[in-house]
């Protein structure tokens, strides 16, 4: 029994020649799948040429999207503020003023819109006139709030040095805007000042009320 067992030890730990084979086999499969070293360490895992060039691609997209983002962004940011230089323009335009008009400008405060005023010099070539000037207007502008006195006597002073064929505009914060004037005072206002109310006119936070004078009134000397 004793040799038997000696037998069956020696060949139980005898390396076989398919034992050998299957160290190969899996050697080969090791290598193949990348873990050689398996009992050292394991391998990192890398991504193949196809993967690679996916997700090269998601991220050239989403750099792509990335990049269109900040374009609109951009020229939404370059789009108002063309449109607002435009509206800025356009304030003289709106106004009826024409280059070398004289403009006498009444009620500046520091509310006034500079957009409004600096519009208007660029198209008269230069600087609106005070109260001051003894010259003959074209256009009046009169900056009015409510709470700035009365309506009626400022207009009266208005028209005081404005030519034949020349206006006033009465310049108004905007309803929901500090000083706010109503419309009506102004209807009421214009007929006691000898004054007609032709056309309105908006102006950023501001509204304009254009008056004119009656066509029978005596010429200036």
């Amino acid at each position: 029994m004793s040799g038997t067992r000696r037998v069956a030890v020696r060949r139980f730990g005898r390396r076989t020649s398919s034992s050998r084979r299957f160290s190969g086999i899996r050697a080969d499969f090791l290598e193949v799948f990348g873990f050689v070293g398996l009992r050292e360490s394991f391998r990192p895992c890398s991504l193949s040429p196809i993967d690679r060039r996916t997700l090269d691609r998601h991220q050239g997209q989403q750099h792509l999207a990335e990049g269109f983002a900040d374009a609109a962004a951009d020229r939404t940011e370059e789009d108002t503020t063309v449109v607002a230089a435009a509206d800025a323009q356009n304030y003289a335009q709106k106004l009826g003023i024409t280059p070398e008009m004289v403009v006498q400008e009444l009620g500046w405060d520091e509310d006034t819109d500079d957009d409004i005023r600096s519009a208007v010099e660029e198209t008269i070539g230069g600087e609106m006139v005070d109260e001051e000037s003894d010259e003959v207007m074209d256009v009046v502008l009169l900056w009015w709030r409510d709470g700035d006195g009365d309506l009626v006597d400022a207009l009266m002073d208005a028209i005081g040095p404005l030519s034949d064929d020349g206006f006033v505009w009465v310049l108004t914060p905007k309803t929901g805007q500090p000083g706010h004037v109503e419309p009506s005072e102004i209807a009421e206002s214009a007929p006691t000042a000898g004054l007609t109310q032709t056309s309105a006119a908006n102006l950023g936070m501001w509204s304009g009320s254009r008056l004119v004078q009656p066509k029978a009134r005596a010429p200036k000397r």
